[in-house]
């Protein structure tokens, strides 16, 4: 794809837990085993792990940038914990570990520790900046503004500032981290790189973003979810054999990248035994492209809602 994005891994690690619900001796513990089994794309953002996962992810690559490739986002700002609030962290890790339901519970207030809507020329110069330093690196190969109203589409100093920005080669690829909806309800400025949901993978191609560039899709497992199970009980009426656990998952993660749905799969992976099963999803599949197509037809003709 050039830009050195040739080198990006189909499957992306994604870094949304990183300094978050996930502390830092664990998420570098994670990027190592991923990086180890292959796995050159991270995806990030300056509001990650309360605006400390560029920073853990930082550490990580200072000695293998050159085998790395880095997404990152603009737009959304993270208010700085103090070291109040780093010790409050783990201690909910902690709390979090023996009762999960309370995360639920505390999203709501976590979530008014961000600053939405940052979206104009100066706040994105300053958040690239802030990103350059805490990756402690010269360049971010893709950067995405973060969820942007369509209201952006039409700010062309926006899209003028991104592409000074990649003239002076800070950033190799400018785009968009948006829903299919969005793609499609306005005309966006002409950008290289965009980042959606998976869920429209599963509705048919007449609802699949119509973009050229590098498309990375997220949310992946929670978006087929639904369709996985209407088309194992489809299965089970005709008789046929299941499809196995690391079939499904394979179909969850590599289906969109061989129906040609997008190019990578942004995916959060911490334990060793979840990355792992990822990431073999890719080194060692079980199913070829073309059976990932034909399951995926199959899920889309048994589903009534899949068609607009």
């Amino acid at each position: 794809m050039g830009d050195g994005i040739a080198d990006l891994s189909q499957i992306v690690f994604g870094c949304a837990s990183v300094g978050g619900r996930v502390s830092k001796r664990d998420s570098l513990k994670a990027m190592s085993l991923a990086f180890d089994r292959g796995v050159s794309g991270f995806d990030v953002a300056r509001s990650y792990g309360y605006g400390e996962a560029e920073r853990v992810l930082g550490d990580f690559i200072s000695d293998k940038r050159e085998q790395c490739v880095i997404a990152s986002k603009a737009g959304i700002q993270s208010l700085s914990p103090g070291p109040a609030v780093r010790v409050a962290k783990a201690a909910a890790r902690t709390v979090f570990s023996i009762a999960p339901g309370l995360r639920d519970l505390l999203r709501r207030p976590i979530g008014s520790a961000h600053n939405p809507g940052n979206f104009d020329p100066d706040s994105i110069r300053s958040s690239v900046e802030t990103s350059l330093r805490e990756l402690r690196t010269d360049r971010i190969d893709v950067l995405l503004l973060h969820c942007p109203p369509t209201t952006v589409a039409t700010q062309d100093d926006v899209f003028a500032c991104l592409a000074d920005l990649k003239q002076q080669g800070k950033i190799l690829r400018h785009g968009i981290s948006v829903t299919p909806e969005q793609l499609r309800s306005v005309d966006w400025p002409e950008v290289d790189a965009y980042q959606y949901p998976a869920e429209s993978h599963w509705r048919g191609p007449a609802l699949w973003p119509q973009v050229s560039g590098l498309r990375l899709a997220h949310q992946l497992r929670g978006g087929g979810t639904a369709a996985m199970q209407r088309l194992l009980d489809k299965q089970d009426e005709r008789g046929e054999e299941r499809l196995g656990d690391a079939e499904q998952l394979e179909l969850l993660l590599r289906g969109p990248i061989a129906s040609g749905y997008c190019d990578a799969a942004v995916v959060s992976m911490f334990t060793p035994q979840h990355l792992i099963a990822n990431v073999d999803s890719f080194n060692a599949p079980k199913l070829s492209d073309d059976r990932l197509r034909a399951l995926l037809d199959a899920a889309i003709e048994d589903d009534d809602h899949a068609r607009p």
